[in-house]
């Protein structure tokens, strides 16, 4: 389930690198969930009269699942946010590895919670920002310029609400409707762009040569988060979570295949030396 949840997100954030250069960032956030809902309304409907026609889940987990993913969805909608600004405002060899390093976040709430961290953990930390440095200096030949001050900052904004949405989103899948989970936080984030978009000049519509990737975006999304959230019911969710959090590496990669996005050598290997470090991180942390 990681592993198909890391190739999802590799490619679904091959297209927000395009999209969010190209169109409306609320707008397309609120197309690709829209989308993304109705993606779902198959498996629903499945779900109602073949999977649970009898209705085992009880009326508390849905309840709980309901008002709890509320937070979710609002954190979800943020997280993204980011990640469109961070993509749009600099290269995928930066966004995707601080994006990624979400496990980092979730070893610093647990530090800051009063939870014993260990030495390891923290020397892991140190090798992610070290890998992260390397590969944000220099400038390949033909790199457009840009601020690494904001592309750093949107996409540690998008790892700390990734953070916070996949260990809340896998902690009420794991005690209550993992569907409905996924279903609301898609439908409050949903909610959420649209009152940002009345807030900052109405509701808009991303442009129409857009849609195609916002409904390649939408399923990849719906696809991965469902296997994140998933995993939350299942005996072996850390192995889950540790793969996903391998998706950065698969947007690099393809970033480098489409866009012919280049990396010197001291970057690559800040690359591979980052996301062990997460990969040791997410292992420990979930």
């Amino acid at each position: 389930m990681g592993l198909l949840a890391a190739l999802a997100w590799g490619v679904h954030d091959l297209c927000v690198r395009t999209v969010s250069r190209r169109a409306d960032i609320p707008a397309c956030l609120a197309g690709v969930f829209t989308v993304g809902l109705v993606l779902m309304l198959p498996f629903g409907v499945w779900r109602a009269i073949v999977a649970d026609p009898g209705g085992t889940v009880t009326i508390a987990e849905r309840s709980m699942s309901l008002w709890s993913g509320l937070g979710v969805g609002v954190l979800f909608a943020l997280a993204n946010y980011a990640l469109y600004r961070a993509f749009a405002a600099g290269p995928v060899r930066l966004v995707a590895p601080i994006t990624a390093a979400y496990p980092v976040v979730t070893v610093g709430l647990a530090a800051l919670a009063g939870q014993s961290v260990s030495v390891a953990s923290w020397l892991a930390i140190a090798v992610v920002i070290v890998g992260i440095a390397l590969v944000a200096s220099g400038t390949p030949a033909g790199e457009a310029a840009f601020s690494r001050r904001v592309v750093i900052g949107w996409a540690a904004a998008a790892a700390i609400g990734y953070a916070l949405t996949f260990s809340s989103g896998q902690h009420l899948s794991a005690s209550g409707d993992p569907f409905l989970v996924l279903v609301v936080t898609r439908a409050v984030a949903l909610l959420t762009v649209g009152l940002f978009m009345l807030g900052t000049g109405g509701l808009r519509l991303p442009p129409r040569d857009t849609w195609p990737l916002i409904v390649l975006m939408a399923a990849m999304d719906v696809l991965a988060l469902g296997m994140v959230f998933g995993a939350g019911v299942l005996p072996d969710a850390a192995f889950a979570t540790v793969t996903a959090s391998m998706f950065g590496v698969v947007t690099i990669v393809l970033a480098r295949l489409v866009f012919e996005e280049l990396l010197v050598p001291r970057q690559w290997f800040g690359v591979l030396v980052a996301f062990a470090a997460i990969g040791w991180l997410a292992a420990r942390s979930s």
